[in-house]
């Protein structure tokens, strides 16, 4: 039997959304909640000794309803016994200004592995629709699909690749979508949702250039004689020889974010000096081309590329926005948006139900409606 009041009551939380609650298990859940919808209205005015003070009210009446309840022969003791720590973990959850209601709505899975590759031709090929193998050639390009879904480019060792006919490719992520591709210089590119990147089938003369959107994670192939620059809304670019780095530039954003995890860039625009950034560290550009630079934790920026939401004092929007992008939804505010900075790590491979009892611990209230998040 699980002792842990709030991992009870997060669990009967969990059932209850799910649709698989048991009846007396929502009865439960329905009854008091409404009751302190009705009766409790928490409040940064509240002190601890009142919060404490009512919770202890609350509590009792709880407990006397439990120790008392109609004769029904169908509730077994285990659940009277799961009812009073799930009491009781409200009252934790009280004294903490913490307690919420996430209503039983339909849920939505995570997104996956989908992109759109675009040929030069202008013909596309829904990239987890095709089989492994050869998808395309391209003068002496084959773009390859291998076993474990990642795009790559094998040039053909006969010719040199300044003789080589180049063409340009694109690879589009939807909303709810991530893919990997090998570029034609060995270069990793990693894309997260609602993002792209375009390149060249083979990069000939002294430069490699890409164009990118959204957010993008570049292990960059090292070759001295040829920067890789990367052209990010026509005004930013970041020079580097070999490095590993991160792109954040969704419109919605409103800047440019260019995080350094190994080696060594240089962030330019129009509009002013350039900067040159050192592994831990991260530019910021904005619309009028000033740069900012600061310290930051760099396996929270790249925690998507490795499967995880890592929200390290976030504000709602921010947080909502990445949501937004990974499962497809509309997110909407019923209310005004909430204040204030909220911290939680959960896995992206998950449901948004999961992530939802993630945020619901840092005080934000949800449900979900079809295919949009309504915030409470």
């Amino acid at each position: 039997m699980n002792k842990n009041p709030q991992k009870t009551l997060t669990k009967l939380i969990r059932k209850y959304r799910r649709g698989i609650a048991t009846s007396e298990e929502a009865a439960f859940l329905d009854k008091y909640y409404s009751y302190f919808d009705r009766e409790v209205k928490i409040s940064d005015s509240y002190s601890q000794e009142e919060k404490e003070i009512l919770g202890n009210k609350i509590f009792k009446e709880i407990r006397a309803k439990i120790e008392n309840p109609p004769v029904r022969t169908n509730i077994s003791v285990y659940f009277r016994k799961s009812y009073r720590y799930a009491a009781a973990a409200i009252l934790v959850m009280l004294c903490v200004g913490a307690l919420l209601l996430l209503e039983k709505t339909n849920d939505i899975g995570p997104g996956g592995s989908k992109a759109l590759l675009t040929l030069d031709d202008g013909s596309t090929i829904v990239l987890e629709k095709a089989g492994s193998g050869t998808l395309a050639t391209q003068g002496n390009t084959s773009i390859i699909k291998q076993e474990s879904g990642l795009l790559a480019y094998d040039i053909s060792a006969s010719i040199s690749v300044d003789d080589e006919i180049v063409g340009t490719n694109t690879i589009t992520t939807p909303l709810g979508g991530e893919y990997q591709v090998i570029l034609p210089d060995g270069t990793k590119a990693w894309l997260n949702a609602a993002s792209s990147i375009k390149y060249p089938t083979a990069f000939k003369g002294k430069e490699r250039v890409v164009e990118i959107t959204g957010e993008v994670y570049l292990e960059v192939s090292k070759d001295k004689t040829k920067p890789f620059i990367v052209k990010v809304d026509g005004m930013t670019e970041i020079k580097v020889l070999g490095t590993h780095f991160n792109i954040n530039a969704y419109p919605d954003e409103g800047v440019v974010k260019t995080t350094l995890l190994e080696g060594s860039v240089q962030v330019t625009n129009p509009s002013g000096a350039p900067v040159t950034l050192s592994p831990g560290q991260q530019s910021t550009t904005d619309s009028q081309g000033i740069i900012l630079v600061q310290n930051v934790d760099i396996d929270a920026v790249v925690a998507w590329k490795n499967g995880t939401f890592q929200f390290n004092s976030l504000s709602i929007d921010e947080i909502m926005r990445q949501i937004s992008r990974w499962y497809k939804v509309e997110v909407i505010y019923q209310n005004e948006k909430p204040l204030g900075e909220y911290s939680g790590i959960v896995s992206r491979n998950t449901n948004l139900s999961e992530v939802l009892d993630m945020l619901q611990l840092s005080g934000i209230k949800c449900k979900i409606d079809r295919e949009r998040l309504i915030v409470l």
